[in-house]
């Protein structure tokens, strides 16, 4: 029996024919995946990590296994986690696919099944974080004096994830805000003196991205230490 760790998340298992035969096991009964199949890579897996030194690899899931037959006879299988790369819409329909032939095929795979209800969880546990900090809402002021007054009402808030834009329809401001590292309190305290200033909006992604098309960036990072800036230097100016 052979390991390779292709990547960090990749590990590739060679066994032999005389591999199969010790662990009780036949070609047919890893291609069906039943609980028999779920248990030998559990197995296999567990000598992987040993083999190869690897500690924490919790992200490498049995029920990503990729089969493949080798000139010798030989099997071939790599055990993955590609989520990363993927989607969470994506990633939840491959759930919901692998799901439904585990039950299709009813061949009462529940290591399989519980597997995937656990990578259920955890995908959910991501969707709210995600939601979380990706929380957001733009303000629309008529002129740049009203979004320089929204930010000396805010009084003095860290650096906050902010992008302003000047609409080219009909020359309003718009300001980005994102919730990203806030806690909800101070998010929320933001959120609650923008209606003051100017009009709130909460836009999906397709109509983020089409006030995004049909204006210009006035200021792409941190708006309110620009902004800011602004206000001291007019007051400065007016001093003066």
């Amino acid at each position: 029996m052979k390991f390779q760790r292709l990547n960090e998340n990749e590990i590739r298992c060679v066994l032999s024919e005389a591999d199969l035969t010790r662990f009780g096991i036949k070609l047919d009964d890893i291609l069906e995946k039943s609980d028999k199949t779920l248990k030998f890579f559990s197995e296999i897996l567990r000598e992987a990590f040993i083999a190869l030194g690897i500690k924490g690899a919790g992200e490498i899931r049995v029920a990503s296994a990729q089969i493949s037959v080798l000139p010798d006879n030989s099997i071939s299988i790599i055990f993955h986690d590609c989520r990363r790369d993927l989607s969470l819409d994506i990633r939840r329909e491959i759930l919901d696919m692998m799901e439904e032939q585990l039950k299709l095929g009813g061949n009462g795979c529940l290591e399989a099944l519980s597997e995937i209800r656990a990578l259920r969880e955890e995908l959910e546990l991501e969707e709210k974080e995600f939601l979380k900090e990706k929380a957001s809402f733009v303000v629309s002021f008529p002129s740049l004096n009203e979004a320089i007054d929204y930010i000396s009402g805010c009084g003095a808030v860290s650096r906050v994830v902010s992008s302003l834009y000047k609409d080219r329809r009909n020359g309003s401001y718009l300001l980005f805000v994102l919730k990203h590292i806030l806690s909800d309190s101070v998010f929320q305290r933001l959120k609650l003196i923008a209606g003051e200033y100017g009009r709130v909006m909460e836009l999906s992604i397709a109509g983020e991205s089409f006030l995004l098309e049909n204006s210009d960036c006035i200021i792409k990072e941190n708006a309110f230490g620009g902004l800011r800036s602004l206000n001291c230097f007019t007051v400065v100016n007016q001093k003066l």
